[in-house]
C-alpha cells in the first residue's frame, strides 16, 4: 500500500489541497480480499461506539423489528395492516421506555 487518500463530498465544492479542510472524524479499514471468516463492519461499529461514548444495551432484551412485508409478502391487504397496527398499539404499553 503506498498512498491512500480520504475525500468528502462537501456539497459539491472542491477543496483546495494547499488548504485543507476539517471535518467530521473518519474512519478507514483494509480488508485482506475474500476474508469471509467475520464481519468487517464490527470494526466499524466499535470504532463509532467509542468516538461516541454510547453507553451499553440495559438489562432487558434489546428491542427488535418486525416488517410486515417479510411476513405476509403480497398476501396483505388493508384490514390485516389494521389488526396489526392495533395489536402493536397494545403491546406498546409492555415495553420499557428507559
Amino acid at each position: 500500500l503506498e498512498r491512500v487518500a480520504m475525500h468528502a463530498s462537501l456539497g459539491g465544492v472542491i477543496a483546495s489541497r494547499s488548504t485543507g479542510i476539517s471535518t467530521d472524524w473518519a474512519y478507514c479499514q483494509i480488508l485482506p480480499a475474500h476474508t469471509y471468516d467475520e464481519e468487517p463492519m464490527v470494526h466499524y461499529l466499535n470504532a463509532v461506539s467509542s468516538y461516541n461514548n454510547s453507553k451499553p444495551l440495559q438489562s432487558h432484551p434489546p428491542l427488535t423489528g418486525w416488517c410486515s412485508w417479510y411476513h405476509y409478502y403480497e398476501n396483505i391487504d388493508l384490514s390485516t395492516l389494521n389488526a396489526n397496527f392495533k395489536k402493536m398499539s397494545r403491546l406498546k404499553s409492555t415495553i420499557s421506555q428507559d
